[in-house]
């Protein structure tokens, strides 16, 4: 279950919570139903219904999330499943580069004086030094 966020007051009164779009997609990816209302995700973050659809509203403009009107004034929100995870390695452009380890004989940690070196070559030879 999503983490209960603290709830501390602000100088008017209020709640004053942080939550983010991730707090978000972690109570719509871990709602017990394919679907969830507003009202469901901002009880399980416990947070207002604005806060989360304000959320909610982004979420689906980036194309993370879909919505449907069900009713009068009722909406369902659910995960894109086109859409790409945020842990998923194929958005980060430093997936699938080389890696290194200690027993590689390409260890970078073996010319890093080198590699450093290299750098600073190419840096004075921009400046012209």
């Amino acid at each position: 279950m999503v983490g209960r966020m603290s709830q501390k007051r602000g100088d008017g009164g209020e709640f004053a919570q942080k939550v983010t779009d991730s707090d978000v997609l972690r109570a719509l990816r871990e709602h017990p139903d394919p679907v969830a209302t507003t009202q469901e995700l901002a009880s399980t973050l416990r947070v207002s219904p604005e806060t989360v659809r304000r959320h909610l509203t982004e979420l689906t403009e980036r194309g993370t999330v879909r919505r449907k009107t069900v009713g009068a004034h009722a909406v369902v929100w659910w995960l894109d499943p086109d859409a790409a995870a945020p842990d998923d390695p194929g958005e980060d452009p430093l997936f699938g580069l080389p890696t290194f380890s200690g027993t590689d004989p390409t260890n970078a940690s073996e010319t890093v004086d080198e590699l450093v070196a290299a750098g600073i070559s190419k840096v004075d030879d921009r400046d012209g030094s």
